[in-house]
């Protein structure tokens, strides 16, 4: 039985690639914007879950992409690193000046646990983007009867 295969032109499967790749980007977007109202939604509860903007980011990404792309994937962990940082400074701003221009020069003055939660979210983002393979494992066959083994017979038994 042979399979016949589509003869597709070059520039058809770039130009879908990149399609593919807008489309995991735009995921990830959304996925950004509902991880930032569900840390506000978390925030007025007393929660501090810095990490879920980038955390949504990767599985919206993941959620929207049709293939592996591991550009779309180094994207959502640098757009999780600049929306972690942008919902800390909408949320805890600096007293002295509440400026985006002050808080970006003064990002050495964060808390450790602001770094290091920011950077968990990001690492969650990169991983979560990765679309799984399509088969990640051993399918079972379509028609086992061709795999029936029969048991052995008593004069093939050794004893």
């Amino acid at each position: 039985m042979t399979e016949e295969k589509e003869i597709v032109h070059p520039s058809y499967h770039s130009s879908l690639v990149f399609f593919h790749d807008c489309i995991g980007v735009v995921g990830a977007f959304f996925g950004a914007a509902f991880g930032y109202f569900i840390f506000y939604w978390l925030y007025t509860q007393g929660f501090y879950a810095i990490a879920l903007p980038g955390v949504f980011t990767g599985l919206f990404a993941r959620f929207f992409l049709r293939r592996k792309s591991r550009s779309v994937q180094s994207l959502c962990g640098i757009f999780a690193v600049f929306v972690g940082l942008y919902t800390e400074w909408k949320f805890f701003p600096f007293v002295k000046d509440d400026s985006l221009f002050y808080f970006a020069i003064h990002l050495h003055l964060l808390k450790p646990v602001t770094w290091i939660f920011i950077l968990i979210g990001a690492i969650l983002a990169y991983s979560f983007s990765n679309k799984p393979d399509e088969s990640p494992y051993n399918a079972p066959p379509s028609n086992p009867s061709h795999f029936h083994v029969e048991p052995p017979k008593a004069k093939d038994v050794i004893e």
